[in-house]
Formats: C-alpha cells, sequence, structure tokens
C-alpha cells in the first residue's frame, strides 16, 4: 500500500504485483462518489458511467479491442469505478485511451437522449420485478435516510 500526498489531498494506493500472469487487472476506485453520494440530482453517477461507457469516439472501442483491452466505467451503491483489464504489453496503451477518454467525454445530445432511453427503460421494468418492489417496500419499512429506500443500490 502506498500513500500519497497530492496538494494536500491524500490518495490511498493499493497495489498487487503478480508475475506469474502476463496480465494487468488495474482499477480506479472513488469511494463516496457513487449513489450514496448523490444527494439532489439522482442519477448523476450512473449517467456518468454510461457516457463514459461511450468512449472519446466511434472507433475507441474498436481501438481497444484490437490490443485485447477492456476498459469499463461503473457506479456502485458508494464507489465510482473505472476498470481496465489486458495483457502487460498493452498496459501502457490502456492508459493513454484512459487517458483520451477522459480528456474527450462525449457529450453529445443524441448520446445523453440514447442512454436516457436506455436508463427510463430500465426502471419502468422494474415496476414488474416483484422481487425488486418486495425488496424496496422492506428497505422503506426498514430505514429512515431515502437513499436507502429506494432499493437501487
Amino acid at each position: 500500500m502506498l500513500n500519497l500526498d497530492i496538494d494536500g489531498k491524500k490518495i490511498d494506493i493499493i497495489y498487487e504485483y503478480e508475475n506469474e500472469l502476463p496480465v494487468v487487472f488495474f482499477k480506479m476506485i472513488f469511494k463516496n462518489s457513487g449513489k450514496i453520494a448523490e444527494k439532489h440530482n439522482a442519477g448523476t453517477a450512473s449517467m456518468l458511467a454510461r457516457i463514459l461507457n461511450e468512449g472519446s469516439d466511434d472507433n475507441f472501442f474498436k481501438n481497444l479491442e484490437q490490443k485485447a483491452v477492456e476498459l469499463y466505467v461503473k457506479a456502485s451503491f458508494e464507489h465510482f469505478q473505472i476498470s481496465i483489464k489486458c495483457l502487460k504489453e498493452h498496459f501502457d496503451f490502456a492508459m493513454e485511451k484512459l487517458e483520451e477518454l477522459l480528456n474527450n467525454v462525449r457529450f453529445e445530445e443524441k448520446i445523453l437522449q440514447r442512454l436516457k432511453t436506455l436508463a427510463i427503460g430500465e426502471l419502468i421494468s422494474l415496476n414488474s420485478d416483484y422481487d425488486y418492489q418486495a425488496k424496496r417496500l422492506l428497505n422503506k419499512n426498514v430505514f429512515k435516510d431515502e437513499i436507502f429506500q429506494t432499493g437501487l443500490h
């Protein structure tokens, strides 16, 4: 474990080095930044993850696929996570593509509208998911905080 101090902000880095396999599993996890941190704009973390999973341009994931690099972003209940899986020989390329993605986020109206439609469809489908509905009712009766009542974590 390493502890970095950048401009007064402490960053914990946990790493494990394995030399038996020529594979890299890289994760950037931002603690307390997932759905639980959404005080006023529910769905922001999830939508940002969806937008980042669109890539920086139409060929972004084709370029990654050519070198067998997997890059994925997700928002969980407590964390926002960026994951990379690749061969060690392509790790520098993967990190360059991650930097490209973060510097060229596709905040395009057509992409946002498509992602909103998909998200709304997923939420509507939960209305007929009896396990989800039961979990939601249970959480509403058990928890006082609204973030825990929704059952979307």
